[in-house]
């Protein structure tokens, strides 16, 4: 559409990114349109420029089926918090037991302790022009509860789960763990990214 635009030498014309607005400029009058009423756009030009009939019919042509060409391109992020208790331990066996203590301390406990989790998976993309959403938020929560709370929660980490067998279950690997389990199943075109609290004042992030 830029490109169009910028052929027609007798206009000029702003675009701007944050008010979703074309602003053109014909005979020192100003025309402020929404970039979705791509019509309305090209009858103005039409009036205005009678030298442009055959750019402005390649105009209608092109972006006569899509009215929605600014909700194709904006990329929006959908946030759903999730929750769930879990024990763990932090050892590592490749150490003694003095190292271990003196690295991570009273985590180190040899009878476990626990942490109420809270969890933000962020899913980014463009918006369905059909649905008006990024992704159903209903359909995220189940996969996040299927996926993440009915296999953690209540849980201790490193007896009760594969995948803290043989790792080390730091909130860092939990957040890795957990992304990768959502990522088999929410679709490539969606970006992903997991904060993961283990206590209020202690997160981590991992986007991938």
């Amino acid at each position: 559409m830029l490109k169009l635009l910028k052929q027609i030498i007798f206009c000029n014309y702003l675009i701007s990114p944050h008010f979703n607005v074309i602003i053109l400029i014909i005979n020192r009058k100003y025309y402020f349109y929404c970039l979705i009423n791509i019509k309305q756009i090209a009858k103005t030009l039409s009036d205005s420029l009678v030298y442009s009939c055959k750019l402005l019919v390649l105009l209608h042509k092109q972006l006569d089926s899509s009215n929605s060409y600014l909700l194709k391109t904006m990329k929006v992020s959908v946030i759903r918090k999730a929750h769930f208790n879990a024990a763990h331990r932090l050892h590592n066996p490749a150490w003694s037991e003095e190292k271990n203590q003196e690295v991570f301390g009273v985590c180190n406990n040899p009878h476990y302790h626990g942490h109420n989790y809270n969890l933000e998976v962020k899913v980014t993309g463009e918006i369905d022009p059909e649905t008006g959403y990024v992704i159903d938020t209903k359909k995220l929560s189940a996969l996040i509860r299927s996926e993440i709370e009915d296999k953690f929660d209540h849980r201790n980490l490193n007896l009760d789960t594969l995948e803290f067998k043989d790792l080390n279950p730091t909130a860092e690997h939990i957040a890795i763990v957990i992304w990768e389990k959502l990522r088999a199943k929410i679709d490539g075109r969606f970006e992903l990214g997991i904060r993961l609290f283990e206590t209020e004042r202690n997160y981590v992030e991992y986007n991938g």
